[in-house]
């Protein structure tokens, strides 16, 4: 890969996809690809704090209801880490409101439009998509 494309490259904005259903969190991940988003994936709790920490994603979109350690138990060690929650059940909302860190709460089944514009306005990307596509 040239300098210039690893450049760009690294410009992208790195979304760690943490859901215990793995399709969920593949389906998720590959539309934001598609849509010019790096991803990174993690199925349970340890494994979304060990590959966050290593990675250090630009944001963590992450289920409330993961096996291993829930989403406010890996939220809780991911300091310094924007965090969108992602919910099946409308009593988590307000807890995920309220957790250090969280810039968003969706709701399951995601609307992939809807996490994107939320990227799109934490992050201020104008284009279409981060490559301008």
């Amino acid at each position: 890969m040239c300098a210039e494309n690893n450049t760009e490259k690294k410009k992208l904005i790195l979304v760690a996809v943490v859901d215990d259903h793995i399709y969920t969190a593949t389906a998720i991940a590959q539309k934001l690809e598609n849509m010019g988003f790096r991803t990174i994936q993690a199925y349970n709790g340890p494994s979304a704090i060990k590959k966050c920490l290593e990675s250090k994603p630009d944001v963590v979109l992450l289920d409330v209801n993961l096996t291993g350690l829930n989403g406010f138990e890996v939220a809780a060690k991911l300091t310094g880490t924007k965090i969108i929650f992602m919910t099946g059940s409308e009593e988590f909302v307000a807890r995920a409101k309220n957790t250090k860190g969280c810039i968003a709460v969706v709701m399951k089944p995601v609307d992939v439009n809807l996490l994107i514009e939320v990227l799109r306005k934490e992050f201020k990307i104008k284009a279409p998509n981060p490559l301008g596509l």
